[in-house]
């Protein structure tokens, strides 16, 4: 068995001893500002208020189209559907729809309309509404509410 004294270390003994010690300190520090900048948790972020913008609306025999700052809705005057959204983020844009919005309710189609109007029911500094009414291709008559909140939320509510 070999005995050592712990004062017969070799040279570099202390030159390993301090690069561990280095390497713990940015380890500890990384992690630390690692930590810091995790991301929140997401019933904090929707707890967080969201900032009011300023809306306008442009409309064409077509569409409807509702704007604010960082987000844009299109709505179709013939049958209520959101037929595009986009969203910004510094001039950006980062969310787009893809397609049109389909909504069915027990096998039937509530954007299959033979016929509709849409009229703005409200215009106001918090909130634009709309209204769709029609007919659906199975001959029932059918509802939808359509309301963009300055916060950028839109709610869509066939009746």
């Amino acid at each position: 068995m070999i005995s050592r004294d712990i004062r017969s270390f070799d040279k570099y003994s202390y030159a390993k001893i301090f690069v561990f010690g280095i390497l713990c300190i940015f380890h500890f520090c990384t992690t630390a500002f690692a930590l810091e900048n995790l991301s929140r948790p997401l019933i904090e972020i929707l707890k967080q208020p969201i900032f009011s913008e300023a809306l306008n609306i442009v409309s064409t025999p077509d569409k409807i189209a509702i704007q604010g700052p960082t987000f844009c809705y299109e709505i179709s005057r013939s049958t209520g559907s959101v037929i595009n959204v986009e969203a910004f983020r510094q001039d950006n844009q980062v969310i787009t729809l893809k397609k049109p919005v389909n909504v069915s309710a027990d096998n039937v189609d509530l954007f299959e309309f033979t016929h509709g109007t849409t009229q703005v029911i409200e215009l106001g500094p918090r909130k634009i509404a709309l209204i769709t009414e029609g007919r659906l291709k199975s001959g029932d008559s059918c509802v939808i509410h359509n309301t963009v909140y300055n916060d950028g939320v839109l709610h869509c509510c066939p009746n």
